[in-house]
């Protein structure tokens, strides 16, 4: 369980995040990781938050835009990274494959509480959070969300709803 003081210096790190986005995405992260940066120049390279950022410095977080967007969904919206990711769950929680994902904390348990959801309800429960990366969005948090959703499957005109992150103009 993350400490009120951890979560609490980690938010002071990213006063221009939603609070949305920093519940859904850096809360759990801390739960897991813990959190032991005091300023946006530290490196996560070498610690449990290494790929978490997906290779962005913790200063570009900080200094980051947000806006929520909705986007048609297809698997050409998604950066290569991503797409496997979301392949590696959906092989892990259907086939029982072992993968880079199938040490995460509840996944089979997470994976089936989403299908259930997405079946009742034919939404995501939030959105995704992610980045431009060229003309493909780089997910950092909803690859159990989107495996499920791929999973069950959903209609042409799906329109997929994801916090992005872009540096001030």
């Amino acid at each position: 369980m993350a400490s009120d003081a951890e979560i609490a210096r980690a938010k002071q790190l990213f006063p221009k995040m939603p609070p949305a986005v920093f519940d859904l995405w850096i809360v759990p992260g801390i739960e897991s990781h813990g959190w032991q940066f005091t300023s946006v120049f530290q490196s996560v390279n070498g610690t449990e938050w290494d790929g978490f950022f997906a290779d962005r410095p913790l200063a570009w977080w900080a200094s980051a835009d947000w806006e929520l967007s909705q986007y048609q969904l297809r698997r050409e919206l998604l950066r290569f990274e991503s797409k496997r990711r979301i392949d590696w769950i959906i092989d892990n929680n259907t086939k029982g494959i072992e993968t880079p994902t199938a040490n995460l904390r509840n996944t089979k348990e997470r994976f089936r509480a989403l299908e259930d959801f997405i079946r009742a309800n034919g939404v995501l429960p939030n959105p995704a959070v992610g980045f431009w990366f060229g003309s493909q969005i780089y997910v950092v948090d909803g690859h159990h969300r989107l495996a499920a959703l791929f999973h069950v499957g959903f209609k042409q005109d799906f329109m997929l709803a994801v916090w992005i992150a872009s540096l001030p103009k």
